[in-house]
């Protein structure tokens, strides 16, 4: 079922906030046995993970999936689970299949009187472009319409920032309003300036054009909002950031969108 159409047989008409995105990252090196996943809210993408003839949930509500969960990544309309087997379920709104596998709650099964009944939940295959038995997964990232697998990433709306293990930051996405903190203005306001292989292709940050006079920087961690990021400096109190600021969300007075990193006075 599309979005649009789930949106239009919901019962109760909802009140759309601007999303927000939650990550819940533990440490996935240690040996933890995990736990099981409660949930609260709205399903009326089954994004809670329940099955769709659940409108919401006031009081948490186990999901049913059949491994211990380790790790959660919630989007606005779909979620993703870390099981302790190396394994990743995915549940909610497919639309743009950012749930990596094929939609059970399709169209197709519209008509059938168990539809309601289905676990929305399924496990996605990665064994076309990963060995799960050789490779570790220790992060997930949902964004608004996509998921990522990989090992140290943050993700906005529409960008991805990689933290790499020599303490390098790389973005690629969409840079309108600074978030990719490597292209000035005019080219991130007109993608075509440069090619669109300048935004998608993922490519080191320019934390040294805004008043930072040191060249060497390294970054120990990074966090994303909608449309901005925070980067913590390696072995210093510090922190940069850039971004969309028009609510002052990254810490300064001023509402200009940042295209470089700067350092945040607080």
């Amino acid at each position: 079922m599309t979005r649009s159409k789930r949106l239009t047989n919901t019962k109760r008409q909802t009140v759309r906030r601007k999303p927000t995105y939650l990550s819940v990252p533990l440490n996935v090196n240690t040996n933890t046995k995990g736990g099981q996943v409660l949930a609260v809210g709205e399903n009326g993408m089954t994004q809670l993970g329940l099955k769709s003839s659940i409108d919401q949930r006031k009081n948490p509500q186990p999901v049913l999936i059949p491994e211990p969960i380790i790790q959660i990544a919630a989007g606005p309309l779909h979620t993703v689970c870390l099981t302790n087997q190396n394994n990743i379920y995915t549940f909610g709104c497919n639309d743009e299949h950012a749930l990596g596998r094929p939609d059970d709650n399709n169209d197709e099964n519209d008509d059938d009187e168990d539809h309601g009944n289905i676990d929305p939940f399924g496990e996605v295959d990665l064994s076309q472009v990963m060995n799960a038995d050789d490779e570790k997964i220790t992060q997930i990232v949902a964004g608004d319409s996509h998921t990522l697998i990989l090992s140290n990433i943050a993700s906005g709306n529409d960008f991805v920032l990689f933290l790499s293990e020599t303490g390098q930051v790389y973005s690629c996405g969409n840079g309108e309003t600074g978030q990719l903190g490597r292209l000035n203005r005019y080219v991130s306001e007109d993608g075509r300036r440069g090619g669109i292989e300048r935004l998608i292709t993922p490519a080191p940050i320019l934390y040294n054009r805004s008043s930072i006079k040191e060249k060497k920087l390294f970054f120990e961690d990074i966090f994303t909002g909608a449309h901005h990021y925070f980067l913590k400096v390696q072995d210093q109190s510090y922190i940069l950031a850039g971004g969309l600021n028009n609510f002052h969300q990254i810490g300064l007075s001023s509402t200009e969108s940042i295209f470089f990193p700067v350092h945040i006075p607080s």
